[in-house]
């Protein structure tokens, strides 16, 4: 690993992940401005001071407050003279942490994950990762990171309706047995 020297008053950590926002807030903001519509979110924005919704999906609101920092950068030439100002400093930083929490909540490409309260079918482990496609035409990659089990997008989903079932199976006989006993 190289070490390298601050940039300005950012560490050269919170500036790489200050350059890396400023280049995935060009492709999200657009998309963080329709996103609630399309996908037909129903979340309400209330303003503090009031009990009625704003009518805006949060989406929108993240594009909005992302686009307001940007605006605030333009002051400088340059990310390393806006890490080398003080108050550039205090946008960065700002700027950074609205881009990724953005990115964290509405995530715009699926990740590998665990995947969590399904167990191998052949170690009985919960060690299941799904790994998406890396492009167009790829695979969906499912496998059992203990053993190496692989299984198919069909095992995959017919495994998750099968604990879907029995959850909402548990979740209905939990839910009588309490109203019995309120009774």
């Amino acid at each position: 690993m190289t070490d390298h020297e601050n940039v300005g008053y950012l560490t050269w950590d919170e500036f790489e992940r200050f350059r890396t926002a400023v280049h995935q807030s060009l492709t999200v903001v657009p998309w963080f401005r329709v996103a609630g519509h399309i996908k037909g979110q129903q979340e309400e924005v209330r303003a503090a001071s009031s009990n009625y919704p704003l009518g805006l999906h949060p989406t929108w609101l993240a594009a909005e407050e992302i686009s307001r920092l940007s605006v605030e950068l333009r002051h400088w030439p340059n990310l390393e003279d806006a890490a080398a100002d003080d108050y550039g400093r205090t946008i960065a930083m700002q700027f950074t942490r609205e881009v990724e929490t953005a990115l964290h909540k509405w995530p715009v490409e699926d990740k590998p994950h665990k995947v969590r309260h399904l167990r191998c079918q052949a170690c009985a482990g919960e060690t299941i990762k799904y790994n998406p496609p890396k492009f167009d035409g790829d695979d969906v990659l499912i496998v059992c990171t203990e053993c190496g089990h692989q299984l198919t997008e069909e095992e995959f989903k017919v495994l998750a309706e099968l604990v879907t079932e029995e959850i909402k199976r548990t979740e209905k006989t939990i839910g009588r047995s309490r109203r019995l006993g309120a009774a």
